[in-house]
């Protein structure tokens, strides 16, 4: 039963990910004009890199092909792509996926479950506003500004990230202690 979820967990997550390279490959011009906004240039080609990279890692994570490498590329490349509320859930999920073995893995997931804490203690208010809510119609007054949140989720997210991939070199490592691999060039 754990393989179907993990299989339908897998299916859904990659799912996302292979559509949107897929029509980044068919149409990339959106994807290039917020690409051109950003001041780099070359927008076009890095916009059907772009949709390559999610079609191919999407897929490699469906088919369970270097599923660890693949998932830490997506998480990368969703940290750095966007820092909006989906790159978290998509992260949390990916690291989630991980066995709780290791120090790295341990790590990883423990920064995930304090990612989720709803929690924050705010340090300096820039902007408060008297409104009325669009649900109720009652006064409340939300305040906007800086939280303690604000630097240490992103400080979490890197810790994820160098965790697990610190892990997978040491895997890697002990892998091949006593056996080099060789390209077959000798």
């Amino acid at each position: 039963m754990n393989n179907v979820l993990l299989l339908a967990a897998r299916v859904l997550l990659s799912g996302m990910f292979v559509m949107s390279g897929f029509a980044k490959l068919v149409d990339p011009s959106q994807t290039a004009y917020m690409i051109t906004g950003a001041g780099i240039p070359a927008a076009t080609a890095l916009a059907y890199l772009a949709g390559l990279f999610e079609v191919v890692a999407g897929l490699a994570v469906v088919v369970g092909f270097q599923t660890r490498i693949a998932t830490l590329l997506l998480a990368a490349y969703l940290v750095t792509q966007s820092p909006g509320g989906y790159t978290q859930t998509f992260l949390l999920f990916l690291v989630l996926l991980e066995p709780w073995k290791g120090l790295g893995p341990i790590l990883a997931i423990v920064c995930a479950y304090l990612l989720c804490l709803v929690a924050d203690w705010p340090l300096s208010t820039v902007l408060e506003l008297a409104t009325n809510s669009w649900l109720s119609g009652r006064p409340v007054t939300p305040s906007f500004g800086l939280a303690i949140g604000h630097f240490v989720r992103p400080g979490l997210v890197a810790l994820i990230l160098w965790a697990l991939a610190l892990d997978s070199l040491v895997r890697v490592i002990r892998a091949h202690r006593l056996h080099r691999p060789t390209l077959g060039l000798a």
